[in-house]
């Protein structure tokens, strides 16, 4: 007997149902393409309040500077930069770019707009008439009703090179300066006036001078064009010709004299210092300057007077042997404590081209006549402060006895009538042991000495955390790098064995595998 498999019909879908159903699945696809439009909407409205750009440039051409951010940062008027360029201009997509980072850093305080004069005929006549000029090719900066002019030259810099007469050649392009030339421009609408910084003259010092190119080694070309582009405007004064320290000096600089002052210079200088002024000392290392070490030492810094050196081991890459030599330069660190003036610096390497000589501390003024001291950079303890000249490459002797053994200050700041919580006017004062790291040719060895003194130089002018304070604009240069003793010696071991053992290793597998 067979079983027979009952088989159950299929339900049947009524009209009712199959309506249902659709409109269960129409509203499933709204309510989807509604939830996409929310997430799209949600993080378009994220990406757009928080956001982050980056600069994909070979040399980073658009990577705005410290100054440049705080000059920004600290705007309290709208500013209104207006590119006048006619199309094709070779740095026009350059200068719209760059004035892109400027808006989007300045957080809606600088507006940008761009005018093509023979094609927006209506707004480059009401520029002309408002601004009055008749160039092409410029930006023009508005802020609180004065404006200033950036021209092509002032963004650019051509390759010098021999023209033919018979052919019509373009000059190159050598480097991009747009940032330095804005900002500077920038700085001088909202600060007004130059700050005046006086620079003390007649005693042997480097001459801080305005020059095309370096001249000499021992001049501050370098020093001086990067004080004119933050808007600081010096002067040399010679002491002995003045009655009193001029009422309109912002500061008043000491560059590395090689003679001392005469009583009657000392003399100015503390009645300036004590009357709130503010002063840049740069040392000539251990130079027999008495009178100025004295007057130092009365407001708490005592110049060491012997030159900080120190001993250090080298291979020789020639021979192959060690030799040992003596390093006269302080090489050191800048200190966490003095963030206010070294800014993103602290913990960095320090190198202080030439002669230095240590600064000692006389903490007992801090109470006595409320001088507030911060070390800004200092040196090791494998240093030691030499006492006697250098004669010739010979090494001198290291005598504890009378010689002092590091680590050493060298270089401090100190602020006289200071209140804790409460803003007053004060004295200000730098000491720096060595004045060889701002000529051009120790800023040749070692470049962000520089960094260091314009940082310095604007805490004095009371720019600190505010307008003008960071790393100056700079032209992009070729990329270089220093070594230290370590790594050289690593270097040198690369070099001698390194390189041959992989080449014999290399040897010895080709070998091998034949055998094999």
């Amino acid at each position: 007997m067979s079983e027979e498999t009952e088989t159950k019909p299929a339900p049947v879908e009524t009209a009712g149902m199959s309506s249902g159903r659709r409109f269960a699945i129409g509203l499933n696809v709204v309510i989807q393409i509604l939830f996409t439009f929310v997430i799209v909407g949600l993080v378009n409205y994220v990406g757009f309040r928080h956001f982050t750009r980056w600069d994909f440039t070979r040399d980073q051409r658009f990577v705005l500077s410290p100054q440049t951010k705080n000059l920004l940062g600290g705007l309290q008027k709208p500013v209104s930069a207006i590119i006048y360029f006619t199309p094709g201009s070779p740095i026009g997509q350059d200068v719209q770019t760059l004035l892109k980072e400027y808006a989007y850093t300045s957080n809606g305080k600088l507006t940008v707009e761009l005018v093509q004069p023979y094609q927006n005929f209506t707004r480059a006549k009401e520029l002309s008439e408002k601004y009055h000029f008749g160039e092409e090719n410029i930006v023009i900066l508005d802020y609180d009703g004065k404006s200033k002019f950036v021209n092509v030259g002032e963004m650019v810099e051509f390759e010098q090179q021999q023209q033919n007469p018979f052919m019509q050649q373009a000059p190159k392009i050598k480097a991009f300066k747009g940032e330095s030339a804005l900002t500077t421009a920038l700085l001088e609408l909202v600060e007004g006036k130059p700050q005046k910084l006086y620079v003390v003259s007649g005693h042997g010092e480097p001459e801080l001078k305005i020059a095309d190119q370096l001249e000499k080694p021992d001049d501050a070309v370098n020093l001086a064009m990067n004080y004119k582009r933050s808007n600081i405007k010096f002067e040399n004064l010679k002491l002995l010709d003045v009655e009193r320290v001029p009422e309109d000096a912002t500061a008043v600089m000491l560059f590395g004299p090689k003679q001392d002052l005469s009583e009657r210079e000392i003399e100015l200088l503390d009645n300036y210092w004590k009357n709130k002024g503010r002063l840049l000392v740069l040392l000539n290392g251990p130079g027999k300057t008495p009178r100025l070490n004295a007057w130092l030492a009365q407001s708490g810094v005592t110049p060491g007077g012997g030159r900080i050196m120190r001993i250090a081991t080298q291979l020789n890459i020639q021979t192959g042997q060690r030799q040992t030599v003596i390093v006269g330069s302080a090489e050191g660190t800048f200190s966490e404590a003095g963030q206010a003036i070294t800014k993103e610096m602290a913990g960095q390497n320090a190198f202080f081209f030439g002669a230095s000589t240590s600064l000692e501390l006389d903490k007992t003024k801090t109470q006595a006549e409320q001088i507030r001291f911060t070390e800004l950079a200092e040196v090791g303890k494998d240093f030691w402060s030499e006492l006697d000249g250098m004669a010739g490459p010979a090494i001198p002797s290291r005598d504890p006895a009378r010689e002092k053994e590091g680590p050493f200050t060298v270089a401090v700041a100190l602020e006289k009538g200071a209140m804790d919580g409460v803003k007053v006017d004060t004295a200000r004062m730098i000491v720096v042991g060595n004045s060889g790291f701002l000529i051009d040719g120790g800023l040749q060895q070692y470049e962000y000495g520089l960094d260091f003194a314009l940082n310095a130089t604007n805490w004095l002018l009371n720019r600190e955390g505010g307008i003008g304070m960071g790393i100056p604009p700079k032209e992009k240069k070729l990329t270089s790098f220093t070594l230290d003793e370590k790594q050289q010696t690593q270097l040198a071991l690369l070099i001698v064995l390194g390189l041959p053992c992989v080449v014999a290793a290399f040897g010895f597998l080709s070998w091998f595998q034949r055998r094999s």
